[in-house]
């Protein structure tokens, strides 16, 4: 089931679904807040059915092997974060290429289900 209500309601609507057994597809955010998002993932493996975030960027080819890069510690550890995906930034690719890196291993990190 897709939920892609309002993000104040994920919660509330994608633990109905679970208890309804039914796989969630949930819109960014999926919750407000961790303790939510740990509450549907409890629920959803108590219920035998899947939950995932709907982070398309997750299955991009180029997904793995930036997260391989950033694992493997050649670049150091994330210092600053800044996202903004709404114009030309007018960086150099460099550049460019290490907050798309940060950013994707934000991702991972906040979209993991591992403990």
């Amino acid at each position: 089931m897709y939920i892609g209500t309002p993000h104040t309601y994920h919660y509330e609507n994608s633990l109905a679904a679970i208890k309804a057994s039914k796989h969630v597809l949930v819109e960014k955010p999926a919750t407000c807040n961790a303790a939510e998002f740990r509450s549907l993932l409890q629920a959803a493996k108590e219920n035998n059915v899947f939950i995932m975030e709907a982070m398309w960027t997750r299955f991009l080819p180029i997904s793995l092997e930036i997260k391989r890069i950033a694992e493997s510690g050649s670049l150091g550890n994330p210092v600053v974060m800044h996202a903004d995906l709404s114009s030309n930034f007018d960086i150099d690719s460099r550049s460019f290429l290490l907050f798309e890196v940060y950013l994707i291993l934000a991702t991972f990190e906040r979209t993991s289900f591992d403990p």
